[in-house]
Order: C-alpha cells, then sequence, then structure tokens
C-alpha cells in the first residue's frame, strides 16, 4: 500500500488481480466508500489472475509500489513471470485531474516505462536501462530521484524522475550494491547487496535501509555527494550481522530473518514484517545507535 499526502488518496496492491486499487479516504484516515473509486492495471470489475498484453495499459502481477505525491505519479512494477525473469516499471499520472477525464472502466494509461526501452518490450537484461524481475518501489520527493531493489541483479538503481528528465527506458544515474552499472554478481562486505528485496527510506536523513539477502539490513546514506562517487556506495550500518563481512543465519529471534520492512523516521523505529514468525520485530535504528556501529537489534 501505498498513500497520496496531498488529495488524501490510499493505493492498494491487489497482487493476485494484476490492479490497483484508488481509494478516497476522509479527514480521519478512513474510505469514503466500501468499493475502490478506480483501477490501474486492470478494471474493478471481475478478478483473477491472468497474462495481459504488453502496453502502456494493462499489469499483470505488480507490486512494490510508490507514490510521488508532488507530481502525482506513481511508479510500479510488473512481472511477467514466463521464462526468464522480466519486468519493468511503468510510471502513472493519477492527479484526480487527470483520472476525471476518464469514462467508466477505462483505464489510465502509464507516461513512461523504465526497465525497458519501450511499453511493448519485455526481455531479462541487466545493465543502465535493464531490470530483471518485479523489485521495490521508493520515491525521494524532494529530490525526485527513484530508487529500485532490481533483485535479480543484486542491486538497487537509482533514477532521476525529475519530470523535465523522465524518458522510456532511460539510464540510470547510479547504482548501489555493484561496483559500476554492468555489474551484477552476488556480493557481501559493505558496499554489496545478494538479492535485495525490501526497501524503506527516511528522506529527512537520506538513509535507505535495504534487506539483502545475507541476512541482513543494509543502512546506507545516500544523500547528494554519497550517490555521484564511483566505485560502489558503502553502507554505514548493518541490523542483523555482527560485521559486514558475516552472513550468518540468524543467531538470535532478536536478529532480523527477512521479510518486509516499514519505518518510522520521527520515532526512529524500523519494522520488519516476518511472515514464517508470524510477528514484527521493531528495531531502534536513531542515529546515535547507528552512527559507527554496524549492528543494531
Amino acid at each position: 500500500m501505498t498513500l497520496d499526502k496531498v488529495n488524501n488518496r490510499l493505493f492498494v496492491e491487489h497482487h493476485g488481480n494484476s490492479r490497483y486499487d484508488i481509494y478516497q479516504l476522509d479527514d480521519n484516515g478512513l474510505p469514503l466508500r466500501r468499493h475502490a473509486d478506480q483501477g490501474i492495471g486492470r478494471s474493478l470489475i471481475g478478478r483473477g489472475f491472468s497474462f495481459a498484453p504488453m502496453n502502456a495499459t494493462a499489469l499483470t502481477n505488480p507490486g512494490g509500489g510508490s507514490f510521488d505525491s508532488v507530481h502525482q505519479r506513481m511508479f510500479l512494477s510488473d512481472d511477467l513471470s514466463l521464462g526468464p525473469p522480466a519486468a519493468r516499471i511503468l510510471v502513472f499520472d493519477l492527479s484526480p485531474e487527470t483520472l476525471s477525464f476518464l469514462g467508466r472502466n477505462e483505464l489510465p494509461q502509464a507516461i513512461a516505462v523504465l526497465g525497458q526501452p519501450d511499453f511493448e518490450t519485455y526481455e531479462p537484461g541487466s545493465g543502465p536501462a535493464k531490470i530483471g524481475g518485479r523489485g521495490t518501489t521508493v520515491v525521494d520527493e524532494e529530490r525526485q530521484l527513484l530508487f529500485f531493489t532490481d533483485r535479480e541483479n543484486n542491486r538497487v538503481l537509482v533514477w532521476d524522475i525529475d519530470p523535465r528528465h523522465l524518458m522510456n527506458g532511460m539510464d540510470a544515474m547510479a547504482v548501489i550494491g555493484q561496483p559500476n552499472l554492468h555489474s551484477r554478481e552476488p556480493r557481501i562486505g559493505r558496499s554489496g547487496l545478494t538479492r535485495p528485496n525490501a526497501m524503506v527510506y527516511d528522506p529527512r536523513r537520506k538513509h535507505l535501509f535495504v534487506g539483502d539477502g545475507n541476512n541482513r539490513v543494509m543502512v546506507f546514506d545516500v544523500s547528494d555527494r554519497n550517490l555521484s562517487q564511483e566505485g560502489g556506495l558503502e553502507a554505514f550500518a548493518a541490523i542483523g550481522q555482527s560485521d559486514f563481512d558475516s552472513r550468518v543465519p540468524r543467531e538470535s529471534l532478536r536478529k532480523y530473518g527477512g521479510g518486509s520492512l516499514g519505518l518510522d523516521d520521527v520515532y526512529h523505529r524500523l519494522f520488519a514484517g516476518e511472515f514464517a514468525g508470524n510477528r514484527v520485530l521493531v528495531f531502534d535504528v536513531s542515529p546515535a545507535r547507528l552512527e559507527g556501529a554496524s549492528n543494531s537489534s
């Protein structure tokens, strides 16, 4: 789920039905109606998973969406899931004004695509302009940056999504987890990632928390100065391991064991949902706790 903080709307992922639903909220944060007001990717009428044609309107197996309240755009990835992993990131203009022009059961069209050269191409790949599978998107609204967990290529890609610069199939401006935009091997250490998935962002401090397949959450300072450096951005903290070169299975139930992530950037709390454990772990991620440390629990 993700929120439109300007127009008080909730976007809910319907993974199995290959769509996102839009709910208008009241002043108390509750839906005005029991049903969704608009669907993205598929009509609100009908249900059930099926593969759609590759175009600017339909979605297949979407997830990991993030909303830019400044320019009223939704960024979400979908995944064909047939054959070699392949995916794309679609960008939708979901301003109330734009949606008001749509007819009954008419779906919004994406205004741009990332990770593929056009709306009809769906090929696996890596490099500066391709992604290998569906992942999580996070928008930095202030700097107009998009972060994406490119799981199959063991990295996080960063795009400049300023409306003046956004183009179909454009190159990412930076990479996290790899030394360059052409490398894709699983990695360990301060600057390595292995099949990252969950991700949350602290816009106040420019800290990016990335769930890593090495049984840890890596914490990166993604300020402008750090993103511009070459050779691989280094994490300044790791949650779940005793140091940056360890990847041992969880030794304590107080350690990170994988799962979804949520962040309270006011009170400095990281929430890790464990599907298998039927629980949510809460980590103290205050600057004093993270600064100069490689582990927090």
